[in-house]
């Protein structure tokens, strides 16, 4: 029996010392290589991803920014600004002073002196009438996009020619300036070159200058047979243009209070609405123009 301990003691001692010296055997040089590089690409990864995060949240902090202030801008932009007021201002400006000043009066008639030297014997050309309406009709219908809706464009228009049917028959009564031709005391400022320019500063505004400056074409055209058919001196075009541009800006500084009025900021689900656009004439005065029926 203790023979057989004696021998089992060495055997038990040399596992023992055989344990620890495979427990003491050194790491793989490789190995270690491995496990740092594989901590170094962990380590990478997780500061570009933060560098990430950091930059995704700095972007949409600044586009934060840059919406809250387009909205404040536009939150405080005034409605009636002086640049939608000078032009007009100054065309109206220098018809007038044509009326009393004697130097400006006689430029006016040297401009229809010319003319009418130019016209000679040749027939009146009496179409501004037709161009006007074709033009005010054509523009509602053909065209790019605008930047306000068919409703809100007819409304402008309603508005302008309302404001200018009030506001040029008491300029008309108080100046009461003969025509070039002898026919009526209704010359300044030209009615017709102020629908004409109505219409092409609807345009320029809705539609941008190409469309815009494409329809002042046709307004100034317009303006110049007014002198051709010596129907109107050149004051009365510039004031009758200059009337025009304002009763159309006039008509879109209105247009925010016309559509509470209307209840059109107002989603409602009103499938009936619509536009009925017709054109007249009045054989009487000789005036062509339409009429608007809106179902709102």
């Amino acid at each position: 029996m203790l023979a057989v301990l004696i021998g089992v003691a060495p055997l038990s001692i040399i596992n023992f010392q055989s344990s620890i010296a495979f427990a003491q055997e050194p790491v793989p040089t490789d190995t270690l290589g491995e496990m740092k590089a594989l901590v170094d690409s962990l380590v990478a990864d997780m500061e570009q991803t933060q560098a990430e995060e950091e930059m995704t949240a700095e972007v949409d902090s600044l586009i934060g920014d840059m919406l809250i202030a387009d909205l404040m801008k536009e939150k405080h932009k005034p409605l009636i600004r002086p640049q939608q007021i000078i032009v007009p201002a100054a065309l109206i400006t220098l018809g007038a002073a044509a009326l009393g000043n004697n130097r400006l009066a006689d430029m006016k008639y040297d401009v229809r002196d010319a003319f009418q030297r130019g016209r000679g014997e040749h027939r009146k050309a009496y179409v501004e009438t037709w161009v006007t309406l074709a033009t005010q009709i054509l523009t509602i219908a053909v065209g790019p996009k605008c930047k306000h809706s068919m409703m809100d464009r007819m409304l402008v228009k309603a508005t302008g020619y309302a404001l200018l049917y009030t506001s040029m028959p008491i300029v008309n009564a108080c100046v009461r300036e003969k025509r070039p031709d002898g026919k009526g005391r209704h010359s300044f400022p030209s009615f017709k070159t102020a629908n004409a320019f109505l219409a092409a500063e609807q345009i320029r505004i809705e539609r941008g200058w190409a469309w815009g400056m494409g329809v002042y074409t046709i307004a100034a055209g317009i303006g110049v047979m007014q002198m051709y058919n010596d129907r109107a001196y050149i004051n009365d075009v510039l004031a009758g243009a200059g009337m025009g541009i304002l009763a159309v800006h006039g008509a879109y500084w209105l247009l925010p209070l016309e559509r509470k009025w209307f209840g059109l900021d107002k989603k409602t689900k009103n499938k009936n609405r619509g536009l009925l656009l017709l054109p007249t004439y009045e054989p009487v005065t000789r005036t062509a123009g339409f009429s608007l029926a809106a179902c709102l």
